[in-house]
């Protein structure tokens, strides 16, 4: 798989996860609109990370204002507070791997669910580095879009959005 120019996309790792819950809530992240802040459940998740695998001595690493991984040791982990939305949860990490990858660093990556005791180790296959150079390519799509994406409502997962009364606001 050839390498891709990963600073002409500038694609964050946010961005990734977001592509794979909710295209809509991707779009309005993407032009600024960030409600996590005002969010119970993304502060939950963020006393976890905060509070998880404290012996842990590289943490928060941002690397090219892109990409900012959780915890860096012999692997890429990417903390996480449930397995709910694992799709998207690996695909941010492999995208991870991926941008490494690509910057001349090959690491393996394993997702951490510490309220559940859960580790998944995640490889970056040739399959999965082609749906992310698709994935990309719709990404730059959706940022690039006048309006967003049509609200799809995903029963229990809409109400837990921080995006949530921004979406529905009508309904």
């Amino acid at each position: 798989m050839g390498k891709i120019n990963l600073n002409a996309l500038k694609t964050k790792g946010i961005e990734i996860n977001y592509y794979y819950i909710c295209k809509r809530k991707l779009w309005f992240f993407s032009k600024g609109i960030a409600l996590e802040d005002v969010s119970e459940r993304v502060s939950i998740g963020a006393l976890i990370h905060e509070n998880s695998y404290p012996r842990e001595k590289r943490r928060n690493i941002t690397i090219n204002n892109t990409i900012s991984i959780d915890v860096i040791s012999d692997r890429i982990a990417e903390i996480k507070l449930t397995k709910s939305m694992e799709k998207a949860s690996l695909m941010q990490l492999a995208y991870y791997l991926f941008y490494l990858k690509n910057i001349g660093i090959e690491i393996e990556g394993e997702l951490r669910y510490p309220k559940e005791r859960r580790v998944k180790k995640v490889f970056l296959t040739e399959e999965i580095e082609k749906e992310l150079q698709e994935t990309l390519e719709d990404i730059e799509r959706i940022k690039g879009l006048a309006s967003p994406p049509p609200a799809n409502k995903m029963s229990s997962k809409c109400q837990k959005c921080a995006y949530f009364e921004l979406c529905w606001a009508g309904e």
